[in-house]
């Protein structure tokens, strides 16, 4: 018998020292275990609203998921009319009055804690994070939506496998009956940064413009262009745009974000948020959503020193680091960036990331800088960035079989429907029918230009969001015949 042990040993510790370190990832995550509870459960509504910040203009659509139902378990998910029909599960506890001041910039006055110490459950939809919901008692949750939270009461600890099939289900009809409205209307909020040397401090400086193109029946009915980074948030329309300072000693540039929005009356100097810089570097903005921004920090010889993400409400603080946005995102941020002998643990620093575009889809990458050698790395963390940064990231289409066709072709995005291309080329933008390559706009933009942000709305929001874009002061139709 202690042969026949000592035999299994034997095999055992050869099968181990014979595996690669992802053979071993891949095995453990095979092996693991069938969550048999969800960390929240049962059936909720939605009680109320909780805005990030004073002031805030909450939209009728916001306002109508009061007393909405919503439900979790193991087996599903539904909030309102969105749903998760396969979820999974983390949990990290934090401590409230640090994560809240750090990620969203309130205090932990503003909601109902009693502990120091909260859970952060964050839910999963096809591996990608769908929902944050912050849990200290079991009985009242709030989650995370956009620039404002919902607070969720719940009515009863238990929800049957039957009554969360059953809620999806009817989502899921409600989302074919509607599939006609997603099929026929869209709109494209894109915002592009181009290069434009300053030639009064001999510096690299950027210029940002948005454009609003509505899409009907597959047909690119508007187009609107406004200065700045204009991004749709659940409180209306923020600008955003960088500031460039000289003083005595170096040139620097400060992000300003503020919101905007037809019939929406703002105190500039009250709302207004600007980035305090104690490096006081110059700034490049790569990416700018509904919650989050991305820029790349240069210094006064033109090169990229370092990455950061700052929360929209929050970018006079300082950068976030990958935790605080994604669950084990400072783990992946190191496994990401690989084994380097010459860097220390203090090297990696996890505030060093920012989003990019790669091939028609937005990515997550790092930056290690190494200061003994004046060198750093940069590496891909996540390929698609998660939906915590934004909603819509996909590209459903060959950018290889699009770049055969069109050799000037710089990026590429796929209409929500999937019936129009919108391509960036080395001198425009141009708007193609993904079936026939007809193509319907070929408008000319400056070189050097690059996407940095790309929102959707579909349906009768398409409309609204154009109207309101048009309506801002500043607004420059664009006329264009098919």
């Amino acid at each position: 018998m202690k042969r026949i042990k000592l035999l299994i040993l034997i095999l055992l510790i050869l099968l181990l020292t014979a595996c690669k370190k992802d053979d071993l990832i891949l095995t453990a995550r095979v092996d693991a275990p069938v969550l048999e509870k969800a960390p929240i459960e049962g059936k909720w509504h939605i009680e109320k609203i909780i805005p990030l910040r004073e002031n805030t203009h909450i939209r009728e659509e916001i306002y109508n998921l009061l007393g909405k139902k919503a439900g979790f378990s193991v087996q599903g998910v539904f909030i309102a009319d969105d749903y998760i029909s396969e979820p999974a599960y983390s949990v990290r506890r934090v401590n409230a009055t640090e994560f809240l001041k750090s990620k969203y910039n309130i205090s932990a006055n503003q909601f109902s804690f009693n502990n120091k110490k909260i859970d952060i459950v964050t839910i999963y939809n096809n591996e990608q994070p769908y929902f944050e919901i912050l849990l200290e008692k079991n009985d009242l949750a709030y989650l995370h939506h956009g620039d404002i939270f919902l607070v969720l009461q719940r009515d009863d600890e238990n929800i049957s496998k039957d009554e969360i099939k059953k809620s999806i289900n009817e989502n899921k009809s409600i989302d074919r009956a509607q599939g006609s409205i997603q099929e026929t209307e869209n709109t494209l909020i894109l915002g592009t940064r181009t290069y434009k040397y300053d030639e009064k401090n001999n510096l690299p400086s950027w210029v940002y413009n948005t454009f609003c193109i509505r899409f009907k029946d597959g047909l690119p009915i508007s187009m609107t262009k406004m200065e700045n980074l204009i991004t749709p948030r659940n409180s209306g329309f923020w600008e955003v745009y960088t500031e460039r300072t000289k003083d005595e000693k170096l040139t620097y540039d400060t992000i300003v974000a503020l919101p905007l929005g037809s019939g929406l009356k703002m105190n500039k100097a009250i709302e207004t948020k600007k980035m305090e810089d104690t490096e006081k570097s110059l700034k490049a903005i790569t990416f700018v959503g509904s919650s989050f921004m991305s820029l790349e920090n240069i210094n006064q010889e033109g090169n990229v020193m370092s990455f950061a993400v700052h929360s929209l409400d929050n970018i006079d603080s300082k950068a976030l680091k990958l935790s605080d946005i994604i669950a084990d995102g400072d783990k992946d941020f190191i496994e990401s960036a690989g084994v380097n002998q010459k860097l220390s643990k203090a090297d990696y620093d996890t505030t060093n990331f920012g989003l990019f575009r790669d091939k028609g889809i937005w990515a997550l990458k790092g930056k290690i800088a190494n200061g003994a050698e004046n060198s750093s790395q940069d590496f891909i963390i996540y390929n698609i960035a998660p939906k915590e940064f934004i909603n819509y990231n996909e590209f459903q289409a060959s950018y290889e079989e699009i770049s055969s066709k069109v050799s000037e072709l710089e990026d590429a995005f796929l209409s929500i429907n999937g019936k129009n291309l919108i391509l960036l080329v080395n001198d425009g933008l141009r708007i193609y029918n993904i079936n026939n390559f007809d193509e319907y706009i070929d408008y000319k933009l400056p070189p050097n230009t690059t996407p940095v942000m790309s929102e959707w709305s579909i349906g009768r929001y398409s409309e609204i969001w154009s109207k309101e874009f048009e309506n801002m002061p500043g607004a420059e139709t664009i006329s264009f015949e098919n």
